[in-house]
């Protein structure tokens, strides 16, 4: 029992943090990537791998996306993380993802929020261009 309720705890530790990266943080963040990020998800990237090839490490691999979360809310407390870091942060949770199967419904809701908000950004961009008044909102990205 006692495994099960581990396994639930870190499927809910995974899904916290894919809920909360799109909503960070209340100031805008910089453009573009950072390269700090970009370091931490290559890292992340050739750890998960190395895991999986070492007789499929599932309990390796999990261990590195923690700790690309653990370095991720780090740079996130710091006021460093960037705009374009964290689709960069989203595409590798999806390729782990594709193996691991255990984010699949809170990366689907992410996909379709961050859709929801680009239509409507567009029809309110669209609709502000042919004269109206409506105020938009940026997308979720």
């Amino acid at each position: 029992m006692e495994g099960l309720q581990q396994s639930e705890r870190t499927v809910a530790r995974l899904n916290t943090f894919i809920d909360r990266l799109p909503r960070l943080p209340r100031l805008p963040l910089r453009e573009g990537r950072s390269e700090q990020a970009g370091e931490i998800v290559a890292r992340a990237h050739q750890d998960f791998e190395t895991a999986m090839d070492d007789d499929l490490n599932v309990p390796g691999a999990i261990g590195v996306v923690f700790e690309l979360i653990k370095q991720v809310n780090m740079m996130i407390d710091a006021g460093q993380l960037h705009a374009g870091d964290r689709e960069a942060i989203f595409e590798f949770l999806q390729q782990a993802d594709s193996v691991l199967g255990i984010m699949t419904k809170q990366l689907e809701k992410r996909q379709v929020v961050a859709s929801l908000s680009s239509l409507s950004s567009s029809s309110s961009s669209s609709s502000s261009s042919s004269g109206s008044s409506s105020s938009s909102s940026s997308p979720i990205r």
